[in-house]
């Protein structure tokens, strides 16, 4: 069974990934990544023009229109994990 992981979005909108996850991933530091939205939860993918980036503090900045489609704030618990193909990782309420 695959390890979650629980973090909260900041006062910026930012989200610490876990290096565990991001690493299986093959993200490197400024990666960019694209964001697909389901009904409960967000994929995050590797992508060569996605709109968000992997920073080098391990965290990701989403964007405000897609922190206010989710209803995420500042506090809000998001659990982390990576898909069963291992290619994204999935962002849900916690």
């Amino acid at each position: 069974m695959e390890k979650k992981y629980v973090n909260t979005v900041d006062e910026l909108g930012r989200l610490l990934m876990p290096s565990e996850l991001c690493s299986k991933l093959g993200w490197a530091k400024e990666s960019k990544l694209s964001a697909q939205q389901n009904t409960n939860s967000v994929q995050l993918t590797l992508t060569p023009d996605g709109s968000l980036e992997y920073d080098n503090l391990s965290r990701v900045h989403l964007n405000k229109e897609l922190r206010e489609v989710m209803g995420w704030q500042e506090s809000t618990k998001i659990e982390i994990t990576i898909n069963p193909e291992s290619t994204a990782l999935i962002l849900q309420t916690s």
